[in-house]
């Protein structure tokens, strides 16, 4: 049985439209017999990963498979397995808007400069509309004039969300 990375394998990987890789198989001596070895594609449903190799077992107990979701096992020719552990295919669970000019709110009993905070709902690729139920004042730092507003759209962890170049359009009322 071959494994994938196995020395002589003639395994490839190969940037795809998708922004993925494919897995490759180049047959000895022909540049233009190209083969796909395995797919690998996200489960939205159950946030885990599924395998399937036509060729090749592929080894995960160098500890390896841990990014994609599966234990330390080897996995088996012509069988779609689904990892057994959750991957990150979501990495924005939760989206935190800063407001420069405000105070008055608190993250985990520190001062902070959230204006509202949601759990996403949306599924990735699809856009976000999110509308505040209850609108919540919180008082501005400096009430006589406004040079300058700074809003952030921060993930759980606090860190900028990369949106990718798609329009954001957030809404502020000032009262």
């Amino acid at each position: 049985m071959e494994v994938i990375g196995a020395k002589g394998s003639g395994l490839y990987l190969k940037k795809n439209q998708r922004g993925g890789f494919d897995v490759l198989n180049k047959q000895k001596g022909n540049n233009n017999d190209i083969e796909e070895v395995f797919s690998l594609k996200p489960n939205n449903n159950t946030i885990k990963c599924e395998i399937f190799s036509t060729k090749y077992a592929i080894d995960f107990r160098p500890k390896v498979g841990k990014i994609l979701g599966f234990s330390e096992k080897l996995l088996e020719i012509n069988k779609l397995h689904s990892s057994d552990l959750p991957v990150n295919i979501i990495k924005v669970g939760t989206i935190h808007l800063d407001c420069s000019i405000t105070s008055g709110a608190f993250y985990n009993g520190r001062p902070s400069h959230t204006i509202y905070e949601f759990a996403v709902s949306a599924d990735p690729g699809y856009a976000i509309d999110e509308t505040p139920t209850h609108l919540i004042y919180l008082p501005i730092i400096n009430k006589k004039e406004i040079y300058n507003i700074c809003v952030s759209v921060l993930d759980q962890n606090f860190e900028l969300v990369n949106f990718k170049g798609e329009e954001i359009i957030v809404r502020l009322k000032i009262k």
